[in-house]
């Protein structure tokens, strides 16, 4: 008999079940590559982002969330939806089998080996971070692959010449995506050893590298002289690279950048992410630019309790969000779930700044730097009205 759970795979697409689930295609993030994003909705309000990894050469799907990291094959994407396919309960191996009965048309009892249960279960040991399967250069050995790719999300030269210090180009030797891509390494505050990468590459393409730290560990960009964390008055918290250096590209005359720290936690955030680099940098205040869809808002009240050492729950719901902040419970509309709504309820929220939060009407900064409103119904900036002031004088009176 050979591996059953190798089987199931074959037979079930990770894209079958999330569409079920009332995942949809995200056309914006492309569908004809190695990769495809797919988003739930709920209310009106995006709920989660998964990333499928398009099997090729006869190996099998993988995902992973954008909010969390965390992902695997279709088996784990069962196990952890049995509630929202119908199962409750334990939650066991049972109601696995029933769910790829579903979707193969066989009876559960053709899928239900103990032996391969325990082989898969032994296979989930996490993959630490191998330095050695990727090959690791800087950008100016290859700068016209790195210009391919950041060019196409806005940034300009002058940009990418600030952040080159903390920016690699990086092959994975073991991945079926051979393209260069530009890497951010990541580290925990006050160490050097580099233990992952962020990863984006052409197109629509990003990703980490495998066995990376998202943990305790981040983008970090220094920009303090001597590099004491004494000195670091704002840290600039955002959900990916490209959003930090757009924000310095279209904000940095805004702020003094010698007590500038900029962190991109990677599309998704952990409490000893935050908690370990406003520890090291215990003289500065966390700065939110998140994204402004309902995820990105979330993000920036949890950084605000973390960074103000407030034990927070959160919990979403159709309509609300409900908190628990050191033991008061509140719920905010999703309309108003931010951190200035946070803070009237929880005073204390304080070690955070909003000076930098994206504008209203786009999702994130990266989107700012490209002109890609969330809609057409985005309030124009004060230089978009003087240019229509004045297109309006130079026409002269309507007749």
């Amino acid at each position: 008999m050979g591996n059953i759970f190798e089987d199931l795979k074959s037979k079930v697409s990770i894209e079958d079940v999330a569409s079920t689930l009332g995942y949809n295609v995200n056309p914006r993030a492309g569908t004809r590559g190695n990769y495809l994003e797919m988003q739930l909705f709920a209310g009106g309000e995006k709920q989660d982002t998964i990333v499928i990894r398009k099997g090729r050469n006869g190996s099998s799907d993988s995902y992973f969330h954008r909010g969390s990291g965390h992902g695997g094959s279709v088996i784990d994407f069962v196990k952890e939806n049995l509630s929202q396919l119908g199962y409750h309960g334990d939650g066991g191996w049972k109601a696995v089998f029933d769910v790829f009965s579903k979707f193969t048309s066989l009876p559960p009892g053709e899928f239900h080996h103990d032996a391969a249960v325990r082989e898969w279960q032994q296979t989930r040991a996490i993959e630490g971070f191998d330095p050695t399967r990727f090959i690791v250069d800087p950008l100016s050995a290859n700068p016209d692959a790195a210009r391919m790719i950041y060019t196409q999300r806005g940034l300009t030269d002058d940009t990418i010449r600030t952040f080159e210090p903390w920016i690699r180009l990086l092959r994975d030797t073991k991945s079926s995506y051979q393209h260069p891509c530009l890497a951010f390494p990541y580290r925990e505050p006050g160490r050097d050893e580099v233990v992952g990468y962020e990863l984006r590459g052409n197109g629509t393409f990003k990703g980490k590298a495998a066995g990376t730290n998202s943990t305790t560990a981040a983008w970090i960009v220094d920009m303090t002289p001597y590099g004491n964390p004494l000195d670091a008055r704002k840290v600039f918290f955002a959900e990916s690279a490209y959003d930090i250096m757009a924000l310095y590209q279209r904000q940095h005359m805004f702020f003094p950048t010698e007590e500038a720290v900029f962190v991109s936690t990677g599309g998704q955030l952990s409490p000893r992410q935050i908690s370990g680099i406003m520890g090291y940098y215990s003289r500065a205040v966390a700065v939110d630019c998140f994204d402004n869809d309902l995820s990105g808002r979330l993000y920036g009240i949890r950084t605000a309790a973390i960074a103000s050492g407030i034990r927070l729950d959160v919990v979403r719901c159709d309509d609300c969000v409900r908190f628990n902040a050191n033991g008061k419970v509140f719920s905010l509309p999703l309309s108003k779930v931010n951190t200035v709504e946070f803070r009237k309820h929880v005073p204390a929220a304080c070690r955070i700044s909003l000076d930098f939060l994206p504008p209203k009407g786009y999702k994130d900064w990266n989107d700012v730097v490209m002109g890609f409103p969330m809609s057409d119904a985005v309030t124009p900036s004060k230089y978009q009205l003087y240019d229509n002031l004045r297109l309006k004088r130079s026409n002269g009176p309507k007749r």
